[in-house]
């Protein structure tokens, strides 16, 4: 807990509880090794541009080997459905991220299968240009239900090309157990002196019932992770963690209060809750104890009428109240508002998911109000924000504070925003939380301390619509008020009716409020394109490090499937190569079928073979380097062309947004695929690499259309 904010309370909420970690950087690191970063120095000013301004990068622009490396951590909640909001807005997948200035982005529940990405990889566009990708996919059984669902979750990493960088490689099975990497959570990538962890960390599940799955995950991550540092790395890990790290970043009426320790506390900033403790609150547990419970019937928009549960409670004055939200099951009701110690165990591991007597600040409000008769005052549960911890599961606290205080592994947020309130990073969708900022943090990148120690101290300041502070005062980007305009774009992006009608658009302003200059931060993106917002760091570039057996040839390629997809200009290569091998294996199966002979019978055998071989395959003849068709249309065929364009179809000349190609005739006559081979083909012998997304195509009869 060292170097803890001594700054007071203040905008209506309380620091951090006691116990929790909210320093600017946690000290412990026990390495003692030599680090390649020690020495090195970080210009935040990028060329072409300044400190709080619009970063961007030119298309198809190179980038030098030493510059810093802008990585941004993203969990898209569908990429196939993302990238098709990315394409209508910005042209294509290159132009978003050179605009952000993205050299490595990780994404999170990606949604995608192995299979599906290699058969199409332009709907993954997993050939971005300028990029190499790596994929990390949920290829498990399609009756399977939960995390493990098949086409669920999903993690993948885009690394951007630098002239004279190490060649990246990666791991998709990097845990080493098929229960931990079979739900495509965890994609390892190694840059050299760095190495990058992508994770999609489990959630707890309803009832907390995968949290001890949970906590065998973090765990064996840990592990890897403190192989990769003996090996020589510098780890860095990026990702949607599925925890809350500080109270600082969590809505105050969520925040967790031990009602054992309220007790104890002397403090005089309680007001009015300790007497409610001591005079209200036991009858409220003897109401709890009954556990009552009653059954709901409501209806889907599809007319599906379904059963639910609601957890009821005696209040002193004999009335029934209803508590809480309607539960799938009468279990989760009536153990809804449990106070007792729990642990849940899986048959293979435990986990603490509640210590006895804990509850959020809003369970507790809503208990002393509906049950003891007795109104909180506002003064009452902004005291009670003093001595709350983050919602989460006491092991998973556990879990972090050992990654910080023992690895030595620094929040680079919380490190560089530590007075930072209420900066969340997911909402909830369906109940439009964004725009009240009813969210948290759960999106997180951590470095070792040793690389966090070599960044620099200057950082452009989080995005927000409020000016700076004046007298010395703290700069109100740190307040609640900042951080719910910086995720509306200050008021821009307005909440949907609950009538219907999905996401309303915002304006032009709104949608360029996600561009910003690489920095520590958030990226906030549309909430069109997902219930996440991005989270930045900027890291000095790696060079060659030593060699680590966790990312080899082999692993690089499982974590590829999209390169297994052949071009068409590859399909013809293989195609014409596999006829020659097969000429030659003919030849030499004819060779030794034959018998043996006297010498004028052997050369009559092998003269006969040879002339069958090549009539089984003969090869192709080669392409003109001008039409690119293996009989030339260039010259002889222009005048006998002119009478078959009345009749076919053709192709005009035009760009694509892959380069020119040139005009042929083609048979229209439903032959699609044709079209596409002959245009893919041209484009990739130009030289030009990439999906065609787009061409023109025309008929000349009045009734046709481009």
């Amino acid at each position: 807990q060292k170097g803890c904010s001594s700054v007071g309370p203040r905008s209506g909420e309380g620091a951090a509880g006691p116990g929790h970690v909210q320093s600017a950087a946690v000290h412990g690191c026990r390495r003692t090794a030599s680090h390649p970063f020690r020495d090195c120095t970080i210009n935040m000013e990028v060329e072409g541009q300044v400190d709080g301004g619009n970063a961007a990068v030119g298309a198809g622009a190179a980038v030098a080997a030493d510059s810093p490396v802008h990585v941004v951590s993203w969990n898209v909640a569908g990429w196939i459905k993302t990238m098709e909001y990315i394409r209508k807005k910005h042209t294509s997948l290159r132009e978003w991220l050179d605009r952000h200035a993205i050299d490595v982005l990780c994404l999170q529940e990606v949604k995608g299968t192995s299979s599906r990405l290699e058969a199409d990889s332009a709907l993954f566009d997993a050939r971005v240009e300028g990029f190499d990708t790596f994929w990390a996919l949920c290829d498990g059984s399609a009756s399977a239900k939960g995390g493990g669902a098949k086409g669920f979750n999903g993690v993948g990493t885009l690394v951007r090309r630098r002239p004279g960088a190490p060649p990246v490689t990666a791991n998709p099975t990097a845990l080493g157990s098929i229960e931990l990497d079979s739900e495509g959570r965890c994609l390892v990538t190694d840059h050299g002196t760095l190495m990058i962890f992508n994770v999609y960390v489990p959630n707890s599940g309803s009832g907390s019932s995968r949290l001890p799955y949970k906590l065998r995950f973090l765990q064996a991550l840990r592990e890897r992770m403190i192989e990769a540092r003996a090996a020589g790395k510098m780890v860095v890990l990026a990702g949607d963690m599925n925890f809350r790290a500080r109270a600082l970043d969590t809505s105050p009426s969520m925040r967790i209060i031990n009602l054992d320790l309220l007790r104890m506390s002397k403090c005089d900033t309680l007001g009015n809750v300790r007497e409610i403790l001591r005079d209200v609150w036991p009858k409220v547990e003897a109401s709890l104890a009954e556990q009552l419970t009653k059954s709901v019937t409501t209806t889907k928009a599809t007319g599906e009428k379904v059963v639910k549960f609601r957890r009821l409670a005696r209040s002193v004055s004999g009335r029934m109240a209803a508590l809480g939200d309607l539960c799938e099951n009468e279990l989760y009701a009536k153990y809804s508002y449990s106070l007792g110690f729990r642990l849940i165990d899986d048959g293979t591991s435990s986990a603490v998911a509640r210590r006895r007597n804990e509850l959020c600040i809003a369970d507790f409000e809503e208990l002393v109000h509906l049950v003891g008769d007795v109104k909180l005052e506002s003064s009452d549960a902004t005291a009670l924000q003093k001595f709350a911890r983050p919602c989460e599961s006491p092991a998973c606290l556990d879990w972090l504070h050992a990654l910080q205080l023992d690895d030595g592994m620094v929040d680079t947020f919380a490190a560089r925003h530590p007075l930072a309130r209420r900066r969340a990073t997911c909402w909830e969708q369906y109940r439009a939380r964004r725009y009240e900022n009813g969210g948290t943090r759960i999106d997180y990148i951590f470095v070792d301390e040793a690389l966090y120690d070599v960044l620099p101290e200057k950082n452009p300041p989080l995005q927000t619509g409020k000016p700076k502070g004046k007298d010395g005062l703290p700069s109100p980007v740190y307040s609640a008020e900042a951080a719910l305009l910086a995720c509306t774009a200050n008021g821009l992006w307005k909440p949907p009716s609950f009538e219907g009608g999905g996401l309303i658009d915002g304006p032009t302003a709104a949608y360029e409020h996600q561009f910003y200059t690489p920095h520590f931060g958030m990226v906030y993106t549309p909430p069109q394109m997902s219930d996440h917002i991005g989270v930045s760091a900027v890291l000095p570039a790696p060079t060659k490090g030593p060699s680590c057996d966790m990312c080899t040839a082999k692993t690089t390629r499982s974590a590829q499937p999209h390169l297994a997809q052949a071009t068409i200009m590859q399909s013809f290569t293989l195609g014409a190569a596999a006829r020659r091998k097969r000429s030659s294996s003919e030849l030499q199966r004819l060779q030794q079928s034959s018998p043996t002979p006297s010498s004028s019978a052997a050369t009559a055998a092998v003269s006969s073979s040879v002339a069958v071989a090549p009539a089984l395959a003969p090869l192709p003849a080669p392409l003109c380097h001008q039409c690119h068709f293996r009989v030339c249309r260039c010259a002889s065929a222009k005048g006998a062309n002119k009478k078959r364009k009345k009749q076919k179809g053709e192709l005009s000349s035009g760009v694509s947004r892959y380069g020119k190609f040139k005009s042929a005739s083609l048979y229209p006559a439903g032959v699609w695929g044709g079209w596409y081979c002959l245009i893919t083909s041209t484009l990739r012998f130009s030289g030009k690499s990439g999906t065609l997304n787009s061409f023109v195509a025309r008929k000349n009869t009045p009734s046709s259309k481009s």
